[in-house]
């Protein structure tokens, strides 16, 4: 069986692999070269999980290598898609480059109670058959011959390769799924359903050369929360952006407005800052997020009275969150986390600064032991409410951000609105994740690794709408 870590793997080896032109990654129109090569599409079963999708040409790709990356880099590149190529069970004894004609495809497919499989399609030269590109001696593979990889002394992956008339190689591990991407052939009505959805996927992306297609039950396989949302579907293009890998994401039902106008940004860094409306959905997130215990209290109380709009951010375990009281102000005092500390007032104005303070002495095995719990400072102002376990980060907040804008509503009928960025992956919720990109790093050298840097995410959904349109951006730096 191959498990969803070694399948991410391949998924992000072959990403990179296959990306290293992507600041030159424009809308392309559709020339008659794109509509020929689109021929791949009848050879991927409509049921896969994820589609990772190529049609970048070799001239492109070592155009933009060579001004991208040194010669040095260039060397630690290839060793790193040599040691994809490996991985995948290939002896390949020509470069892939006098192999590949400019189309690849990467898919996965998942079904109730039985393995993950792969597929990979690659567009081969001409001149290139299985014998060269197999590097098996002794051995006089046709065309349409199904062939079974073995090399029982090295990882094997893809178990079953095929070359068809059309110089497309189909390689999978399971050759019920070879004979499941071959059906299109001679199945016209097959091949337009491919197709259609083939072609959607690239409309909606304007065409680009290079996309991610992932369905619900490869996100449930992530399984991080709260993003496994039910019945959505992603697409993602890829980009390069200040020595970054950018993985920018949407549902299917976005709005492309949305992914022109992106206001995630706040004017500081911090390991997580979230805006939200169902504070409920990122509880565990932000439990995990910080270490007190008393701070985990208070998130809890305040996410069970404010079902408003709330504001996070958090940094090095100094935190501050704020919310508007649409109806009725809000009782500090009345906060049960808070009904053993002492409360000093000052007013100023309209604006009223309250700290939070709990000092006790206890008597434990005959000795008196003083305790103290770390204050909680408080900002009260025409229904607006920040708190804040730090009194410098609750008063630069202040001063910084535009309270009134993001506290705004952007639509009347707007019943999710949700901003989201982790710049720290510490927390115990993305230990499987992060795991990944330490494999991954087993393919590359020293100096030239790969490391999840900031996610972001924006939420949205609207009365009548039945499921949100949501936008993710990962950016991965490439050093």
């Amino acid at each position: 069986m191959i498990n969803f870590k070694k399948i991410f793997i391949l998924a992000l080896l072959c990403i990179f692999i296959f990306t290293f032109n992507l600041s030159k990654a424009i809308s392309h129109s559709l020339n008659n070269f794109d509509i020929r090569t689109n021929e791949i599409s009848k050879f991927v079963p409509e049921d896969n999980e994820l589609l990772f999708y190529s049609n970048y040409k070799n001239n492109e790709i070592k155009k933009f290598i060579k001004q991208r990356f040194t010669d040095n880099e260039i060397k630690k590149l290839n060793m790193m898609k040599n040691g994809l190529i490996s991985f995948l069970g290939f002896n390949i004894k020509d470069n892939l480059s006098d192999i590949y004609d400019g189309e690849f495809i990467l898919s996965t497919f998942k079904k109730t109670n039985k393995k993950r499989e792969i597929l990979i399609i690659i567009k081969a030269k001409n001149e290139r058959d299985l014998n060269r590109i197999l590097n098996i001696e002794d051995n006089d593979y046709n065309i349409n011959q199904l062939v079974e990889i073995s090399r029982p002394k090295t990882l094997n992956f893809l178990t079953y390769i095929i070359q068809t008339n059309d110089n497309f190689i189909i390689c999978a591990s399971n050759k019920d799924l070879i004979y499941n991407s071959l059906k299109a052939i001679n199945n016209n009505k097959l091949k337009k359903i491919r197709e259609k959805k083939f072609n959607y996927y690239k409309s909606k992306l304007k065409d680009k050369k290079l996309f991610l297609y992932t369905n619900k039950q490869f996100y449930d396989s992530i399984n991080i929360s709260p993003f496994n949302f039910k019945d959505i579907n992603y697409l993602t293009q890829f980009y390069f952006d200040k020595n970054k890998l950018v993985l920018n994401s949407f549902s299917f039902n976005i709005d492309d407005k949305l992914l022109v106008k992106n206001n995630l940004n706040f004017p500081e860094k911090n390991d997580l800052i979230l805006l939200t409306n169902e504070i409920n959905s990122y509880k565990n997130l932000l439990s995990n997020t910080v270490e007190n215990y008393f701070d985990k209290e208070l998130f809890e109380d305040i996410s069970k009275i404010i079902k408003d709009k709330i504001f996070f951010k958090i940094n090095n375990s100094i935190w501050t969150l704020g919310f508007k009281s649409l109806k009725n102000p809000i009782n500090l005092g009345q906060l049960t986390s808070l009904n053993d500390f002492q409360q000093d007032k000052f007013k100023n104005n309209n604006n009223i600064y309250t700290i939070f303070s709990k000092n006790k002495l206890e008597f434990i095995d005959e000795q008196f032991i003083y305790k103290s719990e770390k204050p909680i400072f408080a900002y009260e102002s025409n229904n607006i409410t920040f708190l804040s376990n730090d009194f410098s980060e609750l008063i630069n907040t202040l001063n910084t951000l535009n309270i009134d804008d993001i506290f705004q509503s952007k639509s009347s009928n707007l019943i999710t609105d949700n901003n989201l960025i982790i710049r720290d992956f510490n927390n115990q919720i993305y230990k499987d994740f992060l795991n990944i990109f330490d494999s991954l790093n087993y393919f590359t050298l020293d100096g030239f690794s790969l490391k999840l840097d900031t996610f972001e995410s924006k939420t949205t959904q609207k009365i009548p709408e039945i499921i949100p349109q949501i936008e993710q951006k990962t950016y991965i730096n490439f050093s």
